[in-house]
């Protein structure tokens, strides 16, 4: 009797191969920051519930650390997204 080989256990981190599109993200804009902001500002300051909130809808790794660096430089975002409004508005005909 000769024994069978043994399939080696694949990892449970390569068990799931995910696609190059599923782990690929955007970088979030300046406009997307400000709404997130807001929106962390009405919701009491709680970065745990506002990651929750935009991971559900459209943000799949957004999470408490970035909203937690968001809102750590948010008079730098405040004053980008004023800039750049201006400057779109300037350069429309």
């Amino acid at each position: 009797m000769t024994k069978k080989a043994r399939k080696k256990a694949t990892p449970k981190s390569r068990a799931v191969s995910t696609s190059k599109a599923a782990r690929k993200h955007a970088a979030i804009n300046i406009y997307d920051r400000l709404h997130i902001l807001d929106y962390n500002h009405e919701s009491g300051g709680n970065q745990t519930r506002t990651a929750r909130h935009f991971r559900a809808n459209g943000f799949p790794t957004l999470d408490q650390a970035t909203i937690l660096r968001m809102v750590r430089d948010e008079a730098k975002w405040r004053d980008l997204g004023k800039t750049d409004a201006s400057a779109s508005t300037c350069l429309q005909p």
